[in-house]
């Protein structure tokens, strides 16, 4: 039996395991302390390495669509698979940035300065503490990315099941 397909099997006992989690929940306050935190701590245990290869799986998905070169959605026996890459944005020019989503903000107005309390309204749907909002900015017709360095961020998959 190779690697995946003992994983397999444990993650079908995980399943079955997690079929107790309900009662478990109606049940939670017949535990003793000692019973409850020792089954949190097993518990943390198993997810923190539940993370760990889910993220190991992911990175290798994402590896065999971008060697592959797949763009689009393909599908799988788990579903329709898809990888989705966020962009890590860094090193603002808050100030140019501002100063454009100002003047695009006065533009689609007719040049008239709208009500301060409106206008600050926009500004705090458009900024944020770490930088500004891709939207806000498209909304615009700015786009974000010519006021700050960027680099491909990290992959995500996602898999839509197929109806049964």
């Amino acid at each position: 039996m190779t690697a995946a397909e003992h994983l397999m099997e444990s993650l079908d006992d995980l399943g079955t395991a997690t079929g107790w989690v309900d009662e478990a929940i109606r049940d939670v306050e017949s535990t003793t302390l000692d019973e409850a935190t020792a089954c949190l701590a097993q518990l943390r245990e198993h997810v923190a390495r539940l993370r760990q290869f889910d993220a190991a799986l992911e990175r290798w998905i994402a590896d065999i669509f971008r060697d592959q070169h797949w763009r689009d959605p393909q599908e799988t026996a788990a579903g329709l698979v898809e990888v989705k890459r966020s962009t890590t944005r860094r090193m603002w020019d808050h100030d140019q940035a501002g100063k454009a989503w100002l003047s695009a903000t006065l533009d689609a107005s007719g040049g008239e300065v709208p009500d301060p309390f409106d206008l600050l309204r926009d500004f705090r749907s458009a900024a944020t503490v770490a930088g500004w909002k891709v939207g806000a900015f498209k909304a615009l017709g700015l786009d974000v990315n010519d006021y700050c360095s960027t680099e491909p961020g990290v992959p995500h998959v996602y898999i839509t099941r197929r109806e049964p």
